[in-house]
């Protein structure tokens, strides 16, 4: 698998090549991933609902981002690591509703002190499967 973390908002590989499918899948998720989604009860530890604005013009519409931000301050347990798969789930199936891939599934594990979060995404030409440390993933890309 491949590791998420390493990929994206490079400059020189922007320069270098052209946006691949593969490239592309990668950007959507993290973008999917690590963008705040607006939730409607705020976090104790938190004083905003965070998200993007233009998410209240159109309350029918599917909000961006994903609710991962919500599990910063979450004891590390099963009941988190279900709590990511289904934020992760949610944030991606944007691209199932668009035909940007045909099939999506997301895992996870706890471990040594993290969740990994397990990808998987097939496209009309391919198959991509990625993992994503939280703890490293945030901090890694941002």
């Amino acid at each position: 698998m491949q590791d998420l973390t390493a990929l994206l908002f490079y400059h020189d590989i922007w320069l270098k090549e052209e946006l691949s499918e593969e490239n592309w899948i990668k950007n959507a998720i993290a973008m999917s991933l690590f963008s705040d989604q607006r939730v409607e009860e705020i976090p104790a530890y938190e004083v905003s609902h965070r998200g993007y604005w233009a998410d209240s013009l159109d309350p029918q519409a599917q909000p961006l981002g994903s609710r991962l931000w919500t599990l910063a301050n979450q004891p590390l347990n099963e009941e988190s690591l279900e709590d990511a798969i289904q934020y992760s789930y949610e944030s991606l199936s944007w691209l199932l509703d668009e035909d940007v891939i045909t099939e999506l599934k997301t895992d996870g594990e706890l471990s040594k002190g993290t969740i990994l979060l397990f990808i998987g995404v097939v496209t009309k030409k391919k198959n991509y499967n990625f993992s994503i440390n939280l703890n490293r993933g945030i901090d890694g890309i941002f």
